[in-house]
């Protein structure tokens, strides 16, 4: 007959099993959305803020290293376009470090056009390619007419499965405002926004081998 001691000692090892195989596919992102006031500080762009056509616009983001990243843009025309993937050759990737664990990038200062609305972005990390997505947007891309707002639909359908996986795995969406901004890896001690830089992040997404943020502004 075992022991209580030894039945205890089997299921508190159980336990750290358990753990361990949940956290194996555990991975996170942080980005940040920045914009320029009239004498051209950056300050931080808040989930659903409203800009103003003309008004500049960067997109940060640092990802684990050997994960697939995607940064899909919906804009404020209906438009779908992928501006972001690991699978882009183009796209130069930055190492936080000589052997970084993070991968940073960002997409650049860009101005928002005369078209207002809603300026979606969809940020994906995965421990897997998403080569669903990847062949729809390219369909998408190359498709007119009728053609082209069926592969809209199955875009926005593919995307709204993706949400809802994560969802439903991670049991809320793990998406927050990062206490401190870093700037690529390094913490802020300040307790003031005064002075960003340009590669601030400011927000963290988690979950189980897929995590997930949508980042809405308002365009008028």
């Amino acid at each position: 007959m075992r022991s209580s001691k030894a039945i205890t000692l089997s299921s508190f090892f159980a336990l750290i099993l358990c753990w361990s195989s949940a956290m194996a596919g555990e991975l996170s992102f942080r980005y940040g959305v920045l914009s320029q006031d009239n004498q051209n500080s950056v300050f931080i762009v808040e989930q659903g803020q409203a800009l103003k056509s003309g008004d500049l616009l960067k997109l940060n983001f640092e990802y684990p290293k050997g994960a697939s990243f995607y940064v899909c843009y919906l804009s404020s025309a209906d438009e779908y376009l992928l501006v972001y993937s690991t699978g882009a050759e183009s796209r130069g990737l930055q190492e936080t470090g000589e052997e970084a664990e993070a991968m940073y990038e960002t997409l650049g200062w860009l101005a928002l056009d005369d078209h207002t609305g809603v300026e979606t972005f969809i940020l994906i990390a995965s421990t897997e390619p998403l080569s669903r997505l990847e062949e729809l947007v390219d369909n998408y891309d190359q498709a007119k007419g009728k053609s082209r707002k069926r592969f809209h639909k199955r875009i926005t359908q593919h995307l709204k499965d993706l949400e809802d996986g994560f969802v439903k795995e991670a049991g809320v969406q793990l998406t927050q405002r990062l206490e401190k901004p870093v700037i690529a890896g390094v913490t802020f001690r300040g307790t003031t926004d005064a002075g960003l830089s340009e590669n601030t992040l400011s927000h963290a997404a988690s979950g189980q081998r897929l995590a997930l943020a949508v980042f809405e502004i308002g365009h008028k």
